[in-house]
């Protein structure tokens, strides 16, 4: 019987890391958004685009973890979108179980007044957890925690969105 060994920290790999854990943010949010648009992997695709931070940029860089990818999901060729807003366009909705209570009768004016929100608004809202709407002469502040940002596309994309990635397929 010996000890366990102790961990070396000079070992460590930080950039293969931050790639994995990238893979596997992407994997799931690939499997998601099959789910979601009732794809079954077992079915190829033409393309699976992403956005997120330099970790996913970093990812597709490396050859053998794209190849690992494409294979997990299924799809022909991954690309890195410079430009999120090309495929994708963040939205933001009302998280109606905790606003509910809240808000009352006026909640139906608040999602109204959600839904016509420009995309500028959305994405300072979402990169500061925090939004002001106004809907019934009144002014209501929300938190992140009562709003919900999913990420749109137009068909035939399926589009979503995990923590700073987002992603259509």
């Amino acid at each position: 019987m010996t000890d366990y060994p102790e961990p070396r920290a000079e070992l460590r790999d930080a950039e293969l890391e931050e790639k994995m854990e990238a893979l596997l943010d992407l994997v799931g949010l690939g499997r998601a958004l099959r789910n979601s648009s009732g794809q079954k992997v077992r079915q190829p695709l033409s393309e699976f685009q992403v956005a997120g931070p330099e970790a996913v940029a970093n990812l597709l860089k490396d050859e053998e973890l794209v190849e690992q990818l494409l294979d997990e999901l299924n799809v022909k060729r991954i690309t890195y979108l410079e430009d999120p807003e090309e495929r994708l366009r963040l939205v933001v909705k009302p998280r109606f179980k905790i606003l509910g209570p809240k808000l009352g009768g006026s909640m139906k004016m608040v999602a109204a007044a959600m839904a016509l929100l420009d995309a500028a608004v959305v994405q300072k809202a979402w990169d500061e957890g925090s939004l002001s709407v106004e809907a019934d002469g009144q002014r209501y502040s929300l938190s992140r925690e009562e709003m919900d940002f999913p990420a749109a596309s137009e068909k035939p994309w399926v589009g979503g969105m995990e923590g700073r990635i987002l992603a259509a397929l």
